[in-house]
């Protein structure tokens, strides 16, 4: 009676060690889901929302609760969820990540202006079964002005280029033919000379 009673407690033991521990993993997660910049979400194999941090749900204008068992389709524009969605299944389908896709969408939160977001999709399995995906959005607008900006600087330095080589060429274009109308110029002027000489 007492080894049963002593297997009982070893067990018991054992589960409250394994509650504790899923516990404090658990908020791991949450910290890190509430502290991240970007936007972290898990979708089932329906794409619907199961799971979203404050960063996601404020780029929606919303609080998480508001987001959860809901699609793309009910906050963005058509075009944009047909192709999130797009993207969504095949992750699903092929088990394959999509790593830092730049999207743009819009951001209610800045009027809907256009944003850049680097986007990593990645499958959610169970025991080797695909159950849904999690998703990683990164707001990389910024950084996209700054190389829209360095490609414009490229392209208006190679224009500057370009009109400096035809301002040399018409230089020497206008150098050339200067000297070829003076050189007759001179015969002339010189045969006019004589011609006048001779004649006084």
């Amino acid at each position: 009676m007492k080894v049963k009673k002593t297997i009982k407690t070893k067990k018991a033991k054992k589960v409250t060690e394994i509650d504790e521990c899923l516990c404090a993993h658990y908020k791991f997660l949450f910290y890190l889901m509430e502290n991240v910049p970007a936007q972290i979400y898990f979708k089932d194999k329906k794409g619907r929302l199961i799971l979203v941090n404050q960063a996601y749900a404020k780029c929606l204008g919303l609080e998480p609760q508001e987001v959860i068992g809901k699609t793309d389709f009910d906050f963005f524009p058509k075009g944009i969820a047909k192709i999130k969605t797009h993207d969504d299944a095949y992750v699903l389908g092929t088990g394959e990540s999509i790593i830092d896709k730049i999207e743009t969408i819009p951001s209610p939160e800045k009027g809907g202006e256009d944003r850049y977001v680097a986007t990593i999709k990645i499958p959610v399995k169970d025991d080797g079964k695909i159950i849904g995906l999690a998703g990683i959005a990164r707001d990389v607008t910024d950084r996209m002005q700054v190389e829209r900006l360095q490609k414009d600087k490229l392209r208006i330095k190679r224009r500057l280029d370009n009109l400096a080589e035809l301002n040399e060429l018409k230089s020497e274009f206008i150098s050339a033919v200067s000297h070829e109308l003076r050189t007759p110029l001179a015969i002339i002027n010189q045969l006019v000379m004589l011609v006048y000489n001779k004649t006084v």
